[in-house]
């Protein structure tokens, strides 16, 4: 019965905090006016930019590794340095890949 019970609160409050999360989103159309939409939009491309940087970094870096995995004949290096690659070119074009996901 104790089991019962539990489950029954367990679902109940799943429940509660997904209708209580739906219901507090808030759902706007086209930019945001004035001061504020500017600020969140300078703070969007300047963290857009950073990760941008730090994927020019990781590309570098994975290169290196691809190069010192192919010359030592290790392969695990060289899978290391290939995953760095795709992840660093991803990072490198965060602004492309987040318009892409819908989050302009």
């Amino acid at each position: 019965m104790k089991i019962t019970k539990k489950t029954i609160r367990t679902v109940v409050a799943t429940a509660m905090a997904t209708v209580l999360t739906t219901a507090s989103t808030v759902f706007a159309d086209g930019d945001l006016p004035g001061d504020i939409g500017d600020k969140i939009t300078n703070a969007k491309n300047l963290l857009y930019a950073i990760i941008a940087l730090a994927g020019g970094v990781v590309v570098a870096m994975s290169m290196i590794k691809i190069y010192q995995g192919t010359k030592n004949g290790d392969d695990n290096k060289t899978d290391q340095g290939i995953t760095g690659l795709i992840v660093g070119i991803l990072m490198g074009a965060i602004g492309a890949v987040m318009t892409y996901l819908g989050f302009n």
